[in-house]
């Protein structure tokens, strides 16, 4: 069996579907992998007057002093968030393509709530400060916390929840592992 190896690009992409048609192969989940690729993978690189409101915008947040792990972050939300629309103008996007973002990029790629509020945020500011543009962020939900579970269990409580047989006895030989114990008679 040969097997290659190429790069994941749309023009690679594009070769395996004309091999595909002259050479009369069959190749299992293309359909999915041109949805992954379209949903995941998108040109980032932008017209002249888009990428100076994107320089604008991290020049913008420098000034504001945050902090440089936070300018990264919203510098590269922005450009995923721009990027996920082509060349579209960055005036054209509106409350409905935020949407679409959100459902078609964050939820379906499954990224995490803290992700989604990044994003959130960088729109935010990128629309409000450099684009002098107002998007409706309240169309999208933010996601909601996660719950800790260590606060449900703190001494005390722990021992009314849980009703421990006394045949079970819980030893701590350190602090990353407990071992239970099966009494015999």
């Amino acid at each position: 069996m040969k097997c290659w190896h190429i790069p994941y690009s749309d023009e690679s992409i594009d070769e395996i579907k004309k091999l595909q048609q002259t050479r009369g192969i069959t190749l299992l989940h293309l359909d999915r992998l041109l949805e992954e690729r379209k949903c995941k993978y998108f040109d980032r690189s932008f017209i002249q007057e888009t990428e100076n409101l994107i320089i604008s915008y991290k020049q913008w947040l420098i000034s504001q002093r945050y902090s440089p792990s936070t300018i990264e972050t919203y510098h590269n939300a922005i450009r995923t968030f721009l990027g996920y629309f082509g060349n579209r103008k960055p005036e054209d996007i509106t409350n409905e393509n935020l949407v679409e973002f959100n459902y078609g990029h964050i939820i379906k790629n499954k990224y995490s709530w803290a992700y989604q509020n990044q994003v959130i945020n960088s729109v935010k500011l990128f629309y409000g400060r450099i684009v002098k543009k107002s998007l409706d962020i309240s169309q999208i939900q933010r996601p909601r916390r996660g719950q800790k579970i260590t606060g449900y269990f703190l001494p005390g409580r722990s021992s009314a929840a849980f009703k421990i047989p006394e045949e079970y006895q819980a030893q701590s030989h350190d602090s990353s592992d407990l071992c239970l114990r099966i009494k015999t008679e």
